[in-house]
């Protein structure tokens, strides 16, 4: 029966380094939450600490009502796939998924029972006494996650699941990954580099930066909405410009925005920064009508990205900003480099009144 997942504090040190700092974080019952962040970030050492591994310097975890960290790992009644599957080279397919409970001391029949059904449900009936070494990368991984399920845990920690596999096979294994564990209800924590995987896996996502959580979110909200600098720069490509906020308006160059509900009442000639996702550029080819509230400036090159166009835009105060359109759009505005263009932005989101850019701008 699967449950749900808690971290309170957890804090973890080497030495004088916090790889984790002061982390909370809540899976519900049969949810997938995604960790999403760069290397180094605390990813891994947050499934370490859940799964017993390793021990936290603070803090606690809780899987329903029930505070575990300080039980050993195999009283925690949680799965662990790791990075590597870990597979025994030189046992067969049965006999890897069986280990755990040979350990955990299944009777012959419940074990044979329960590695055919992870047999049938995994597709590897035919591949049962094969070793590893005679198996695909993404069998190999179908066995790995057999092997972390069969002893029913209540939740299951997946660490970069698919980073070792192809991209043609790491597609086609997060579809089969997500209707396994919907399937099976089964509470998850999926630890990722990839911005597509975390979005196209999680229910919700946390992105991590210097062992800290700085958002959790649905995926949506994360990109459309990021809580900090971090998460605005980190998930996908995002212009930073320098603004001010007057009249209740954020200007930057010419362009002009209403301002958020929670910088309201923010002093006039207050400096922002102004985050615009590069599909939320409105272009129109440069006329001599007045554009209100619009930038002007010059395409300086185009990409050709399959459907979409991306375009690098000289503004005439001197900066850069990079939209995205799609290919119909630059035929039929003559949208093409040399050619000057008005610019509004169709949405933006200002996280920031510091006035010096934090991140790269999109490219």
């Amino acid at each position: 029966m699967s449950r749900p997942i808690e971290v309170r504090e957890l804090t973890m040190e080497y030495s004088e380094v916090r790889a984790l700092d002061n982390v909370t974080l809540r899976v519900e019952k049969g949810e997938l939450v995604t960790v999403l962040g760069p290397s180094g970030c605390g990813k891994s050492t947050l499934l370490s600490l859940i799964s017993g591994l390793r021990k936290a310097t603070a803090g606690q975890i809780y899987l329903g009502e029930e505070r575990i960290d300080h039980l050993p790992p195999q009283q925690r009644e949680i799965g662990f796939l790791f990075q590597n599957y870990a597979l025994f080279p030189s046992m067969n397919v049965y006999e890897n998924l069986a280990f755990g409970l040979r350990i955990r001391k299944y009777s012959r029949i419940e074990i044979n029972r329960q590695v055919e059904e992870l047999l049938e449900m995994l597709g590897l009936t035919d591949q049962a006494h094969k070793k590893p070494a005679h198996l695909s990368g993404g069998q190999q991984q179908r066995v790995a996650l057999g092997r972390a399920l069969a002893p029913k845990p209540n939740v299951l920690l997946l660490d970069e699941p698919l980073s070792a596999l192809d991209v043609q096979i790491r597609q086609r294994l997060r579809e089969e990954l997500r209707n396994l564990q919907k399937n099976l209800g089964i509470t998850t924590i999926l630890v990722t580099h990839d911005q597509e995987e975390a979005f196209e896996l999680g229910d919700r996502v946390a992105v991590m930066n210097k062992g800290k959580i700085e958002q959790v979110d649905i995926p949506q909200r994360i990109y459309d909405f990021p809580a900090t600098e971090f998460v605005a720069c980190f998930v996908g490509n995002v212009n930073v410009l320098s603004g001010v906020v007057s009249s209740g308006k954020i200007y930057s160059c010419s362009l002009a925005m209403d301002i958020p509900d929670y910088l309201k009442g923010t002093l006039n000639n207050t400096p922002v920064r102004i985050y615009i996702r590069p599909e939320n550029f409105i272009l129109e080819k440069e006329t001599n009508a007045t554009a209100k509230g619009a930038m002007r400036g010059v395409i300086r090159s185009a990409v050709f990205r399959g459907a979409l166009i991306g375009l690098d835009i000289l503004l005439d105060n001197a900066e850069v900003i990079h939209a995205v359109v799609t290919k119909d759009k630059t035929s039929s505005k003559g949208l093409f480099p040399g050619e000057r263009v008005v610019v509004w932005a169709k949405a933006s989101h200002v996280v920031s009144t510091q006035t010096a850019p934090a991140c790269v701008k999109a490219g």
